[in-house]
């Protein structure tokens, strides 16, 4: 079947003008029709002009959604854009969340940088909650440390061994992720009698904890729990700890009052976090290719550091002592770096980013690093923990 310009417009919902802009960057091809004595679109550009209109709402360009007709290979060019489409959303949600506060009347701006800074600050916390949502991108990086971390020891095992916990030890971690600290059987150091409860927001992440420790006595039901908003109010716990979560959030003083509501007279708390130092030479070999890219967002180094954490602990608790952990990597491959960065969902909302082509300008960053660095890429990781006593 063919169509006049008029005929088609009607059916897919445009203006002539725009099948004719089209047509122009040749985009859709027209026949003149002997019988009818005008030009017409057949069927099959008919379903092109559907497949543009899609791609166009998808933020593809006129000159990428030409390649994609060329190519014909429409479903792969979407999937690539998967991970731009995630930012783009996490940024209108941002926007989004502070309209409803102004329509509330819950926000006054004093000026337009108060508006920008707020948007910046919101977009970073749902980028957050976007990278721990996904236990694939959290795998990524718990691998990276795992394959080239330097210390023998390992962090999970060295945080076990920091930890004063007594017989029935009532134990609960906040931010569990996927029970990567009690892997390799490292809840057998700890006296049969305790008890622990894994939580987390992400349900993925329960469900392999679940699996994983199905059947050992020590650990009870996992359970969804937001540290942002949820509370345990129904029991106490002797030792309470919150793994690499703090850093995250701009609020870790009231976090940490929250928490210490949860916890026995003289109970624990173990909160590790990363220093300002952390990861330092990857973000500088990022940050050559672009000023924008970063691991890291403003809380990591200015909230809950190990340099400025003690100045968050909330009255009613205790400082004991602040622990180091001394390591670092040594990386003989650029894939893993790859994946580590592209996993973070700190580079920014930039698309550009995540194009073929700005990947093969980082990749041979990486490499130029490597030959450079004869083979080994060396990263310090400043991490430690701090260690809180309830009153």
């Amino acid at each position: 079947m063919a169509y006049s310009v008029s005929e088609l417009a009607k059916i897919v919902g445009v203006s002539k003008r725009q099948i004719r802009f089209y047509e122009e960057k040749e985009l859709l091809q027209s026949e003149f029709s002997v019988e009818r004595g005008l030009k017409v679109f057949s069927e099959t550009m008919k379903e092109q002009l559907y497949l543009i209109l899609f791609l166009q709402t998808a933020d593809f360009s006129l000159q990428e959604i030409a390649g994609i007709i060329q190519s014909g290979m429409p479903t792969a060019a979407l999937l690539s854009r998967k991970d731009a489409l995630k930012e783009k959303q996490l940024h209108v949600e941002a926007i989004l969340a502070i309209i409803a506060q102004l329509e509330q009347s819950e926000l006054v701006f004093t000026d337009t940088a108060d508006m920008y800074t707020l948007l910046m600050q919101e977009q970073r916390r749902r980028s957050v909650e976007e990278q721990y949502s996904d236990s694939e991108n959290f795998q990524s990086r718990l691998q990276l440390h795992e394959l080239y971390s330097q210390n023998t020891q390992g962090w999970q095992n060295w945080v076990i061994e920091q930890m004063d916990i007594g017989d029935d030890a009532n134990i609960l971690e906040i931010g569990c992720g996927t029970g990567e600290l009690w892997d390799d059987g490292r809840y057998a150091s700890l006296p049969e009698s305790v008890k622990i409860l894994l939580t987390d927001k992400e349900q993925t992440m329960l469900e392999i904890c679940r699996y994983k420790f199905k059947g050992i006595s020590q650990f009870r039901p996992v359970r969804q729990f937001d540290i942002t908003a949820d509370t345990l109010i129904d029991e106490q716990f002797d030792v309470i700890i919150v793994n690499h979560v703090l850093q995250l959030f701009d609020n870790s003083s009231e976090l940490l009052a929250r928490i210490a509501k949860m916890l026995k007279p003289d109970g624990k708390i173990y909160a590790s976090t990363v220093g300002e130092q952390h990861m330092y030479e990857l973000e500088m070999l990022l940050q050559k290719l672009d000023k924008r890219m970063t691991l890291r967002i403003d809380s990591q180094v200015l909230n809950f550091s190990l340099e400025k954490g003690q100045e968050k602990i909330p009255k009613g608790l205790t400082l004991l002592e602040t622990l180091y952990y001394q390591d670092q990597l040594a990386v003989n491959e650029i894939q893993p770096l790859m994946q580590y960065i592209y996993s973070t969902k700190f580079i920014g909302n930039v698309q550009q980013f995540d194009s073929p082509e700005f990947k093969a300008k980082l990749a041979k960053i990486l490499a130029t690093e490597l030959e450079k660095q004869n083979g080994q890429i060396n990263i310090q990781k400043h991490t430690g923990m701090f260690v809180m006593q309830k009153e």
